[in-house]
């Protein structure tokens, strides 16, 4: 939607000019970015290319595009249900828009990134590299905001990322799954090892959030140190199990 001013009082809207169509996503080099498809006066597909990336604004926690002109911020927020699968995989589906006599003005769409986890460390926010096209990690990360979370799965612990979504008046709750297992590290202390297709990665958890104790009844909260000892999981992120 374009909004034009009147110059003589630029805070009364003189004419809006909209387009009708739908939102596309793009991976340009594991930068997320944008696009939007519609249909020009003479019946033939148009696309707005919009140059910058899109990124997730952490106080909403809902996909953004920004874009800075003449010393001043200007943006799209986003609207959508936003999900990630075993922490590789977020999945963004933005809601269908609609006129006041109800005709469609933007068509539902499903954006969908392939990500890697990037923080060295089970704590504050969650945050990813955007996958190039080819697999390969890109450099651009987008996060969310959130708690990391534990619970007890069939086979063992499993740890997880809650998170909020703003959607107007309302707020959702969400939450995922971080695939994986405790372990020990090299230096003795628990630690969230990952294993993907890129390879393994060990991120470290805070000794103030994970209690150990005795050996536990259930094996699925037991944990075996360097030195062949059991011990057991008493509480995780504030959890007690």
């Amino acid at each position: 939607m374009y909004h034009f001013f009147s110059k003589n009082n630029g805070l009364k809207i003189e004419s809006i000019f909209g387009f009708v169509g739908k939102w596309n996503s793009i991976n340009v080099d594991g930068v997320p970015k944008v696009s939007f498809n519609y249909t020009d006066i003479n019946g033939s597909p148009a696309t707005f290319q919009l140059p910058n990336g899109i990124t997730i604004d952490r106080s909403v926690n809902q996909f953004a595009y920004q874009y800075d002109k003449n010393d001043r911020t200007f943006g799209i927020q986003f609207i959508g249900v936003l999900e990630v699968t075993d922490g590789v995989q977020l999945t963004y589906s933005i809601d269908q828009q609609v006129a006041q006599n109800g005709d469609e003005q933007v068509a539902a769409t499903t954006f969908t990134l392939n990500v890697a986890i990037t923080n060295k460390s089970l704590s504050g926010d969650i945050e990813f590299f955007v996958r190039k096209t080819d697999g390969s990690t890109g450099t651009t990360v987008i996060g969310l905001s959130g708690d990391f979370t534990a619970s007890l799965g069939t086979t063992q612990l499993q740890v997880g990322f809650s998170f909020t979504q703003t959607r107007g008046a309302n707020t959702v709750t969400n939450s995922f799954g971080l695939t994986g297992k405790l372990t020990f590290d090299q230096n003795g202390e628990v630690a969230w090892a990952i294993t993907t297709s890129g390879g393994s990665i060990t991120i470290s958890i805070a000794a103030t959030d994970i209690k150990l104790g005795d050996a536990r009844i259930d094996s699925r909260l037991n944990l075996v140190t360097a030195d062949g000892h059991i011990v057991g999981v008493q509480a995780l992120f504030g959890i007690s199990f």
